[in-house]
């Protein structure tokens, strides 16, 4: 019983260490907190950045995964909701314009073949995540 807990736990543990790292990849590559920074002209506080976005990536994880009750107030959530729709927004505009950058990469790297099947396995690989989480999801209610 002790082994399927902790198999259990690394397996969580694993998971989750490996969507982070994906996560701040993903925002490292597209580069969102230079831009701020060079808009912002305060290029010296990008390590400030850098941890608020990583606090901010932790406490969002820790309401997730806990959901405490928590209620703020309108004037705490409207600014709030705003600063996650701007830095949205921001990083999606980033993200198109690095995506501009695989045809190039492809050619440089003379990725020929095998290109379509990366990009097959990463769609099965999320459908089938967000269908067994799903189906995990309906067996535990059911």
């Amino acid at each position: 019983m002790w082994i399927k807990a902790a198999l259990l736990i690394l397996f969580a543990f694993g998971g989750g260490v490996a969507t982070a790292g994906g996560y701040f990849a993903i925002i490292a590559t597209v580069g969102v907190i230079t831009r701020f920074a060079q808009y912002t002209h305060t290029a010296g506080k990008i390590r400030l950045y850098e941890l608020m976005v990583i606090c901010g990536a932790a406490l969002g994880n820790i309401a997730f995964v806990f959901m405490p009750p928590l209620a703020f107030p309108a004037w705490i959530m409207v600014p709030a909701v705003l600063f996650m729709g701007v830095f949205t927004g921001c990083f999606l505009v980033s993200l198109a314009e690095a995506l501009k950058g695989i045809p190039i990469f492809v050619r440089r790297a003379r990725l020929t073949t095998g290109l379509c099947l990366i990009i097959v396995f990463f769609a099965l690989g999320k459908g089938l995540g967000g269908l067994f989480y799903f189906l995990a999801d309906l067996a535990s209610k059911g």
